[in-house]
C-alpha cells in the first residue's frame, strides 16, 4: 500500500494542515460516490415509474367513471321517454283516466322490489 501526500496550499488559511491520504482510500471513497449514486438513481428510477404507472391508473379509472356515467344517465334518459310513452298508450288503450300511469307505476315498483329481494339474498 503506496501512501500518496496531497499538500494542500499551506499558510492561505490558518488552521489549515497538511492532508495525506492513500490511493486506497481515494478509490474506496470514489467506489462509494459511485455505488450511492447507482442506488439513488436507482430509487429515482423506481419512484418515477410507480408514479407514472398510478397517473395511468388513476386516468383510466376516471375515464371510465366518466364513461359509465353518461351511459347511465343516456339509458335512465331513455327508460324514463319508454315508460312514459307506455303509460300513455296503455291511457290511450283503457278508457279509465289514469290507468297507463298507474300500470307502469306498479311495473316499476315490481322490477325495484324484485331487485331488492335478489340484491338481500347475495349480501345476507
Amino acid at each position: 500500500m503506496a501512501t500518496v501526500a496531497y499538500r494542500g496550499m499551506r499558510g492561505i488559511l490558518p488552521g489549515m494542515e497538511e492532508k495525506t491520504t492513500t490511493k486506497t482510500e481515494e478509490g474506496d471513497s470514489r467506489w462509494k460516490e459511485l455505488l450511492l449514486e447507482t442506488v439513488i438513481r436507482s430509487i429515482q428510477s423506481f419512484f418515477d415509474g410507480t408514479m407514472k404507472g398510478i397517473h395511468q391508473a388513476v386516468h383510466a379509472f376516471t375515464d371510465n367513471l366518466a364513461r359509465r356515467m353518461f351511459l347511465l344517465l343516456l339509458s335512465s334518459l331513455g327508460a324514463v321517454f319508454l315508460l312514459v310513452g307506455l303509460a300513455k298508450l296503455l291511457s290511450a288503450i283503457y278508457p279509465v283516466p289514469g290507468t297507463g300511469e298507474m300500470t307502469v307505476g306498479a311495473l316499476i315498483l315490481l322490477i325495484a322490489l324484485v331487485m331488492y329481494a335478489f340484491r338481500r339474498d347475495r349480501h345476507s
